[in-house]
């Protein structure tokens, strides 16, 4: 989870070459959390043969293999054309491919033929999110919180913290990063933006609470350092601090985070 979410809220960070393997882990995120297919035809046909269609589309999309992955979705296609499932897939496969308006014109057509299915719309919603478009992104995702027995509505709520933070909303932000660590302490993505905000604010004592959490509960990112670093400086903990920039350069030396410790440095 750790991964997939860094890469949905940090790809406007990356380099280009960096931000599509982060949307390649998105995606990949994205179809691994689908449920079981719910197809609809005009026609009767075989649902076994379509379901098996449906999940090869999908696989070959986690591997990389477009070809395949669009040969199989076509033929789903001609199966059952009113199938959400089928449309989203096809728009997960335009996304993979970095053909962002067709991923939107077939998110927009799945959600047409099954307009409450939180499933297909926080997938739009995410698409939304990589693409920064941050006020469309959090009303999707304010559809997809509003939706109580939905499975994935903790991650959902999380990504509505981020947008509503990068629209500069921060007390809404604030509400929902908490609610999340109520429903889960050691949320990384949550805990990661508290500690954030917490020292962004000049709250620092309660930042390095946050950021231990986030350490003792995930691995290790970029972005957990670099913050990892700053709540050290302001505490003075020059050796820690030290330490932290040491694994950021080595795991990490390519990344923005430490292109932004080494200006500040």
């Amino acid at each position: 989870m750790m991964n997939r979410w860094f890469a949905l809220s940090m790809t406007k960070r990356f380099t280009p070459v960096l931000r599509k393997a982060a949307m390649l882990l998105l995606i990949a995120g994205l179809v691994a959390c689908g449920g079981a297919s719910n197809v609809k035809t005009n026609e009767p046909t075989n649902p076994e043969v379509l379901h098996k269609k449906i999940q090869l589309g999908k696989s070959y999309i986690q591997n990389g293999n477009f070809e395949r992955a669009r040969f199989h979705l076509r033929d789903a296609l001609k199966m059952a054309p009113e199938s959400a499932e089928v449309h989203d897939a096809l728009a997960l496969m335009f996304m993979a491919t970095d053909e962002m308006a067709l991923a939107d014109d077939y998110f927009q057509k799945s959600l047409s033929r099954e307009p409450n299915n939180s499933r297909y719309r926080n997938n739009y919603a995410s698409f939304l999110l990589s693409q920064q478009r941050f006020a469309d992104a959090a009303s999707q995702f304010q559809r997809v919180v509003d939706d109580v027995l939905y499975e994935n509505r903790t991650d959902a709520m999380v990504s509505l913290a981020v947008c509503k933070r990068e629209l500069d909303d921060s007390a809404a932000a604030a509400d929902l990063f908490a609610k999340v660590l109520r429903f889960n302490r050691l949320h990384p993505v949550a805990l990661y933006y508290t500690s954030l905000m917490h020292y962004d604010a000049g709250s620092i004592s309660m930042a390095y609470n946050y950021w231990q959490r986030l350490n003792m509960s995930s691995s290790e990112s970029a972005a957990s350092l670099l913050l990892g670093i700053k709540i050290a400086e302001a505490q003075g903990r020059q050796n820690d601090a030290a330490s932290m920039a040491i694994k950021l350069s080595s795991l990490f030396g390519n990344s923005v985070e430490y292109r932004e410790y080494q200006n500040g440095h």
